[in-house]
């Protein structure tokens, strides 16, 4: 999406993502998606309603999906491969002849992994949120890449170049 937009346009589209988000967060709230698989199935299903009512078009709806996969996605994957690799480290650690050699044992080993699991996941994360000027976000802080300076949208907004150093790459921040 160009910068060039006019700012009747942008908040339109500003207001239209925020209500396509809260669509798919309720769908994925209500437990009707669960995994990557249902937030994709949860994101399509929306666009197509909202595109349909006329609330975006088709292409602008594409770039929403794309927006908030990049707002949710990440964390979706993180909580599924560590259910999967804490579910699996149980059922190795915790087999009931291992239960009689050290309960106590086993516990502070799958929970010491599975910090150090989230450890790492957390740090990734941090790392891979890039924004750039142009694309639409809901309410972040985001630092500039260039200069370091903050920059805080209190609501959705198109993220602007910054104003610093006029740099158009940002890492969310907290």
């Amino acid at each position: 999406m160009s910068d060039h937009i006019p700012d009747d346009s942008k908040e339109r589209l500003e207001a239209a993502y925020d209500r396509f988000a809260a669509h798919v967060v309720e769908a994925l709230q209500s437990g009707r998606s669960l995994g990557r698989q249902g937030f994709e199935a949860a994101m399509e299903k929306t666009r197509a309603q909202l595109a349909a009512a006329g609330e975006f078009s088709a292409g602008q709806g594409e770039r929403f999906k794309e927006f908030l996969r990049r707002d949710l996605g990440p964390h979706l994957e993180e909580q599924a491969q560590l259910a999967r690799k804490l579910g699996h480290e149980a059922g190795q650690r915790l087999q009931p002849e291992r239960l009689r050699d050290g309960l106590l044992a086993s516990l502070a080993t799958l929970l010491r992994s599975g910090g150090e699991t989230l450890q790492e996941w957390s740090h990734k994360a941090d790392e891979a949120v890039i924004y750039e000027s142009g694309e639409i976000t809901s309410a972040v802080t985001l630092t500039c890449l260039n200069c370091g300076h903050a920059i805080h949208l209190d609501k959705t907004a198109h993220v602007a170049p910054c104003p610093a150093c006029m740099g158009t790459r940002f890492r969310k921040s907290y």
